[in-house]
């Protein structure tokens, strides 16, 4: 049942998170795989558990950006150079990343890429380092 359960979750993170593909697709690649026997594989249930799967990225990506702002935060300043970018999965999500390390440092889902939101983006990305 671990192999299965890695198989899914799996196939959740690579097609669903990083490729954008919806329910009825991870449906059909279960029903094609010849796992649908075996796992609950309805449109629904594949949404509420991509939904988990995104809210514990997240929860790790703000804990681990916690983290890092926890480990720079007394320490001695430093510069470092950020690129800012976008990327479409289901929606825009805003990037920046550090270049030097290729770190991100966030991702965020918005509605525009507009001076606006870029700078109440990068208060948020600054505060956690201060």
């Amino acid at each position: 049942m671990r192999a299965l359960h890695r198989i899914v979750v799996a196939a959740l993170f690579v097609f669903g998170v990083m490729g954008g593909a919806g329910a009825a697709t991870l449906r059909t690649f279960f029903v094609l795989a010849g796992l649908a026997p075996w796992i609950a594989c309805s449109e629904s249930t594949l949404r509420r558990a991509s939904t988990t799967l995104i809210d514990a990225i997240g929860t790790w990506g703000d804990a681990t950006g916690e983290q890092m702002g926890n480990a720079v935060r007394g320490g001695p300043e430093r510069l470092i150079s950020i690129a800012l970018d976008e990327t479409w999965k289901r929606s825009m999500i805003l990037v920046v990343m550090d270049t030097a390390s290729g770190f991100v440092l966030a991702e965020v889902h918005a509605v525009a890429r507009d001076a606006a939101t870029w700078t109440v983006t990068m208060a948020k990305v600054l505060a956690r380092c201060q």
